[in-house]
């Protein structure tokens, strides 16, 4: 573990700034693209942001989605993972026309995902808290089953 010597940026008020820790071993001001210390992403593509750090950080974002990007209103719901293979869907079945499905595990155990013969050894795993997207076309059906390897594991899925 490095030795961190680097002060934390302060406002006037004693408060933190949203700011990042240079190659160069100082932190500096986290400035949005009009000078702002709030940051704005703007795009009309999906973008990945990734947060990497050894210690807690708190991160806090506002995202404003335009229904003309999802065509539809998103279905949310839960999906009870069992040792049992099952399709996975937000609501009582899969969303007619689905381009995109998320799972995230909320449980405090693997689960695994795949095809209806779906196993512990042969799934994709979705470790817990972790969030996996699917992105499908939407004239094509497209069925992903999960499977816990012991006790029962409640997933949030969105679909759309």
């Amino acid at each position: 573990m490095s030795d961190l010597t680097a002060k934390m940026i302060k406002d006037g008020n004693g408060d933190l700034v949203p700011q990042y820790y240079g190659a160069d071993g100082q932190f500096h001001v986290l400035e949005g693209g009009d000078g702002s210390t709030g940051t704005t992403i703007t795009n009309t593509s999906p973008i990945d942001v990734e947060v990497s750090n050894t210690s807690a950080i708190g991160v806090r974002a506002s995202v404003t989605i335009d229904p003309d990007t999802f065509g539809a209103a998103p279905v949310v719901g839960q999906h009870t993972v069992t040792s049992v293979a099952s399709e996975v869907f937000a609501d009582s079945s899969a969303k007619a026309n689905r381009t995109r499905m998320e799972i995230t595990n909320m449980g405090d155990i693997d689960i695994y995902i795949g095809p209806s013969g779906v196993t512990a050894d042969n799934g994709l795993p979705i470790f817990p808290l972790e969030t996996k997207e699917f992105k499908f076309s939407s004239d094509t059906a497209v069925a992903i089953y999960a499977i816990s390897p012991g006790k029962s594991v409640v997933c949030r899925v969105l679909e759309v």
